[in-house]
This record gives C-alpha cells, structure tokens and sequence, in this order.
C-alpha cells in the first residue's frame, strides 16, 4: 500500500476511535507533532506543569493554519487539537507505534518535513529551560526509529 492510501486509511481508523474533529490535512499536522508528546511524557507521566507544553502544542498546530483558518476559528482549532492530545495521552499505549510508524511512512513520502520534525522534537524538550535526560533519550529513540 503507497503511504498516501496508508495515511488515508490510519486516519479513517484514528478517526473513528478518537471522533477527532480535525480534516486530514489538521490530521498530518498532529502526526507530524505527535513526538513532542513523547518528549513531553518522556518520564511516563504528564504533571501540572508539562500539561502546559501540551497546550502550547495544540497552539503551535493550529497556528500551521492560521493564513487560510479565520482568526475567530484558530482558537477553536486549537481546542480541537488539545482534546486530540488528551485523547492520546489517555490512549498513548495503544496509538503510540501505529502513529510513529504512520509518520515513518509519511516522512519516507515527504523526506523534506524530517527537519521539522527535529525541530519540534528539540523545541519542546528545551522548553522546560533544560531538556532531561530522559527527554534526550526519547529524541534519540524517536530519531532512530523515524531514520532522521
């Protein structure tokens, strides 16, 4: 299966678990993301405080659409992003492989968003002020596995 069909049909299937409100374009966005989530729950729990890098998750994917999204709306999206988060940080057991292994194959289709995907990665584990040891771990194995 070529990885446009792929993605396709993980999203119908994220899609009917999550009942996202996100299109599949927002959809990418929040696979191409997703790691900073590892990262940020790099020590298997996600407090008070990390929470709040989670929110700035939802706002820098909904700020990827702010040209063509009305500025009424990106709040909006930004909610619709942070309850996807919520849901994965409920279910990360179950989504985890199935969204790093979607993203190695949309990276493999687009190679040029692998240097977006590092910059994320290290964005939001220095964040914090300074990034752990267990944050630079989690970098390392996402990096490895995704080949960037």
């Amino acid at each position: 299966m070529d990885a446009e069909n792929y993605l396709t049909q993980f999203f119908i299937r994220y899609r009917a678990a999550s009942h996202t409100r996100l299109d599949r374009e927002q959809f990418l966005t929040l696979l191409v993301f997703f790691p900073a989530l590892l990262v940020i729950g790099a020590d298997e729990n996600i407090d008070e405080e990390e929470w709040i890098y989670v929110e700035y998750i939802a706002k820098a994917m909904a700020d990827v659409f702010r040209e063509e999204t009305p500025s009424a709306n990106i709040e909006q999206l930004k909610e619709h992003f942070l309850a996807d988060l919520k849901f994965l940080t409920t279910h990360m057991q179950q989504w985890k492989m199935l969204f790093l292994q979607s993203l190695k194959k949309y990276l493999e289709e687009l190679p040029s968003i692998s240097e977006q995907v590092i910059d994320v990665l290290y964005l939001f584990a220095d964040a914090s002020g300074n990034a752990s040891s267990e944050e630079m771990h989690t970098i390392e194995e996402i990096r490895q596995f995704l080949g960037i």
